[in-house]
């Protein structure tokens, strides 16, 4: 992003957010000359990623082989003073591979004309594309909203992209200037409240939901925050519970492992909160690539098994463990 369009964004915001009795003349000079995002997305015949059996390349392919598409997002980028940049892994061929004599077990000058040919064609295509680049990739020798399949990131993440850009361009802004930026946002909520139960999310999330009306984006939103807030706390039962077991197995004592059972069984519940409230937004089960079939409700049983770990564990369990190895990785000290 450069200099003056971080900030006509920010004099933007100012008039956006009710603030422009605050706009002052001033210079400024970013934090961090050159700030960007990288979108891992493989643009070849395993778009959208890297198998096209998941469910994520499946609803994804029609939208991710869409000229148009990559035309729009490169669009709302340039409005907005970003500049895109491809980068390649690396020279898979796949459904050409064999086709005219071109193979990448065997290089030769007819190759190299077709990456060119490649290269030429793509930027004709996409001239607003700032650039190209190359890197020494592999090879070398979900969440999908289900109302609206063609929702960008940028859309959905655009509270996380704003914080990230103007903080690494100035991280001296007030906070001030992002509350008013959510009061705008939506506007059926106070802004310090949404702030707020966002830090503090599943216990009051509830006072906000009958203020959101039909602001979708709003309902999606708390649905995500209350989603989160049920994980953080699953985890932190979690960890308390692993924490009074390692206790019992230490020393014995009968009231850490009644804690331990205590604290899992709580992270069982928490475990069933967040598989409730995602999906009410989120399809599940999944198939995700190199992961496989992901079904969030039936991990509940993972988590009751948990309990029935810390039923049954005998005292000294972790000492009988076999030794790990201190340091070093399987590639060398």
């Amino acid at each position: 992003m450069t200099v003056a369009s971080a900030e006509a964004m920010v004099s933007a915001d100012t008039i956006r957010t009710g603030a422009l009795d605050s706009l002052k003349d001033s210079m400024h000079t970013p934090h961090i000359a050159q700030r960007g995002l990288k979108f891992n997305i493989p643009l070849d015949l395993r778009t959208p990623s890297y198998s096209d059996n998941s469910h994520s390349a499946q609803a994804n392919i029609p939208e991710m082989w869409s000229v148009e598409f990559w035309r729009r997002v490169m669009q709302m980028a340039k409005d907005r003073g970003v500049d895109v940049y491809w980068f390649t892994w690396n020279t898979f061929l796949h459904s050409e591979e064999g086709k005219h004599g071109l193979s990448r077990a065997k290089p030769d000058e007819n190759l190299a004309r077709y990456f060119r040919a490649s290269v030429r064609e793509t930027v004709k295509t996409y001239p607003l594309l700032a650039g190209m680049g190359i890197t020494a990739g592999e090879y070398m020798g979900e969440g999908l909203e289900p109302e609206s399949p063609r929702q960008l990131v940028m859309q959905k993440q655009w509270f996380s992209f704003m914080l990230w850009g103007r903080l690494s361009y100035d991280p001296t802004l007030p906070d001030d200037l992002f509350k008013r930026t959510l009061a705008a946002r939506f506007p059926e909520v106070p802004a310090a409240n949404l702030r707020r139960h966002a830090e503090a999310a599943k216990r009051t999330v509830a006072e906000l939901r009958p203020k959101q009306g039909t602001n979708k984006e709003l309902r999606l939103t708390l649905g995500d925050v209350e989603a989160f807030a049920c994980l953080g706390f699953y985890y932190a039962a979690k960890i308390e519970g692993a924490c009074e077991l390692a206790l019992f197995d230490a020393n014995s004592k009968p009231e850490h492992q009644a804690a331990a059972l205590k604290h899992l069984e709580t992270a069982l519940g928490h475990w069933r909160d967040y598989a409730a409230a995602y999906t009410k937004q989120y399809k599940q089960p999944l198939l995700y690539n190199r992961v496989g079939v992901v079904d969030i409700p039936k991990l509940a049983e993972k988590a009751a098994a948990d309990i029935e770990i810390a039923r049954k564990w005998k005292p000294g369990s972790i000492g009988k463990a076999p030794a790990r190895k201190v340091g070093g990785s399987k590639f060398g000290p």
